[in-house]
């Protein structure tokens, strides 16, 4: 016991870390600000285990002493009301989501030579990161945070507007931008990759162009955006084959995809209700599950003759979708890699969907559907 209350800290050859992972490590729940102690019971505390203080509501500030090494995943995820952190010297490793939730405006990462690769997760107020020259993270002048070699982007300012991409930067990292204010984006053709979640949630972001061909799009990496109104590709862009990359933007209408493009990956397009108007490219092969699933305003769709295969509910509670027209022989239907039949692709759509093939197209039975 402390003064706070009662303390959860399991000891481990000689030395604790603050909880055990099976809820609150201090009883009662922490309200206010809470200083750590650097020992407990005569035994020196290093750390703060995984969830130590998950959802504690009323918790606002933490310091946190010298003498911790790590902070373990979640270690204050969900603390909604939390706007300070400070954090010691000594710490050398924080985890994911650590402060997923919280309304952190500044963090001083000072030592810290490990942080997870979501570490940023939930942290749609932080504006003003800094560390030392001993950090795992580079601070440029513009407050832009980079890894040491400068080849990544891994933290963006929240309230900028304006994106301005430092020179060298090849990869956005994951959650880079989450939650940011920024309002156009134009990736230059040297990145070669975007994390996760990297521009998820930016409120006012209406328009993003591609300007490079080679780029590795990982999952949801522009999910929930309700502003974006036009996505721009080039003309030899390749693969959108993570999962919702462009799911839940509601304002999206239109989408021009390039000819070069081969694959749309599962849900990469799904839940945008005012989704009106697709048009696929020529060399287009698949459509993965459930791609545009619940663009609720979609009323006519032409798959290129290109299209050899089709994943389960390509179009479910496609709603208002009257007329589906296949320019080639019907694709085949795969569920988990292994082909099926029997696949619907229009779950959920308007009874009175038209299926329209084309004369001596191979591979349709009477009714429309594939063989």
């Amino acid at each position: 016991k402390g003064p706070e209350g009662e303390w959860t800290y399991p000891v481990r050859n000689g030395l604790a870390s603050i909880g055990d992972g099976e809820g609150c490590a201090l009883y009662p729940k922490p309200v206010g600000r809470l200083v750590l102690p650097s020992s407990l019971g005569g035994v020196s505390i290093v750390g703060v285990s995984r969830a130590a203080f998950a959802e504690c509501h009323g918790l606002k500030a933490v310091q946190i002493p010298e003498g911790y090494h790590t902070l373990e995943r979640d270690a204050f995820r969900g603390c909604a009301e939390m706007v300070e952190v400070s954090l010691p010297e000594s710490l050398a490793r924080i985890g994911n989501y650590v402060f997923h939730g919280t309304r952190i405006a500044r963090l001083d990462l000072k030592n810290v030579v490990e942080v997870g690769d979501v570490f940023f997760a939930g942290l749609c107020e932080l504006d003003d990161v800094t560390c030392s020259s001993r950090c795992c993270l580079r601070r440029l002048d513009n407050g832009v945070l980079v890894s040491r070699d400068g080849k990544c982007l891994c933290f963006y300012p929240r309230k900028r507007k304006m994106c301005l991409l430092p020179d060298g930067v090849e990869e956005i990292g994951n959650f880079a931008f989450f939650g940011s204010s920024i309002e156009k984006l134009s990736l230059p053709s040297r990145i070669r990759k975007i994390g996760c979640n990297a521009f998820r949630r930016c409120e006012r972001l209406r328009e993003v162009v591609f300007q490079g061909t080679a780029v590795v799009v990982e999952e949801k990496s522009f999910y929930d955006n309700p502003a974006l109104e036009r996505v721009e590709f080039p003309a030899g862009f390749r693969s959108l084959n993570a999962w919702a990359t462009f799911g839940s933007c509601p304002s999206l209408e239109e989408i021009v995809l390039p000819d070069a493009l081969e694959e749309i990956g599962p849900g990469v397009f799904e839940k945008n209700v005012k989704l009106k108007r697709v048009r696929f490219g020529t060399r287009l092969k698949s459509l993965g599950y459930r791609s545009f699933a619940g663009c609720l305003a979609l009323e006519e769709v032409t798959i290129p003759a290109s299209v050899r295969t089709m994943h389960p509910e390509v179009f479910r509670d496609c709603t208002s979708l009257r007329r589906v027209t296949f320019e080639g022989d019907a694709p085949r239907l795969l569920d988990n890699g292994e082909e099926q039949r029997g696949v619907d692709q229009f779950l959920g759509t308007d009874k009175e969907l038209e299926v329209v093939v084309s004369p001596g197209s191979h591979g349709w039975a009477r009714d429309g559907s594939s063989t």
